[in-house]
């Protein structure tokens, strides 16, 4: 009976450290997300999210694993965009004095990768650490501004009145430029219009139609 017991005692040991090691969580520091990467079995799909059991067999072979680790705090990239209105340089002469149609926009971005992306990004770039992850987010950020930025004049050539009231609203803005869609792997926590130089649409507007009247 005494063989049993300890028999007994010397399987659990052993079941609890086979449990302990494969445990994936212990593998990621605090505040970050997780992918394995193992020589078996190549980058596991699922990511190691705090609070979420995950079990990996890969890990009870020695070297077999490493674990790529990303951080889970937004990027924030503030990015300035200017240009001129399409066909300024046609129209601005139309008018008196020649007027100047030219914009300029400061928007800061927030940002992080969603999750459930990660194994894939580090499949896509081979990403090995958080540093490659934020230039990642720094470029998505700088095409975010773009959209926005287009976006925006595309509304103030319409209404002039309606855009310092979007400029500050993050959720019409991303719905504006369809960011579930063009930017799916990313979650945009805030998007701030920071400065916008915009110049007079009623009088581009006014030009553009005496054109329009003139190719008639």
């Amino acid at each position: 009976m005494k063989k049993f017991f300890i028999s007994l005692f010397l399987i659990l040991i052993f079941a609890g450290a086979v449990f302990f090691i494969g445990w994936g969580q212990f593998a990621v520091p605090a505040g970050s997300y997780g992918v394995m990467v193992s020589k078996t079995s190549g980058i596991s799909e699922k990511t190691i999210v705090p609070g979420e059991f995950c079990w990996f067999w890969e890990r009870l072979l020695p070297t077999n694993v490493s674990m790529r680790t990303f951080s889970m705090i937004p990027v924030t990239k503030e990015t300035t965009i200017s240009g001129e209105l399409p066909s300024a340089d046609i129209y601005s002469p139309m008018l008196e004095g020649s007027p100047n149609f030219s914009y300029k926009f400061t928007v800061q971005t927030e940002l992080m990768m969603k999750s459930d992306f990660l194994p894939n990004f580090v499949r896509k770039t081979d990403a090995k650490d958080n540093l490659q992850l934020t230039e990642y987010l720094e470029q998505q950020g700088d095409l975010i501004a773009e959209e926005v930025v287009q976006y925006l004049l595309s509304k103030s050539i319409n209404d002039a009145n309606n855009l310092v009231l979007l400029a500050t609203d993050t959720d019409e803005i991303k719905a504006g430029i369809n960011a579930n869609s063009k930017f799916k792997d990313i979650e945009i926590s805030q998007i701030i219009v920071k400065t916008a130089k915009m110049p007079d649409t009623e009088l581009y507007n006014i030009a553009k139609q005496y054109k329009y009247e003139n190719l008639q």
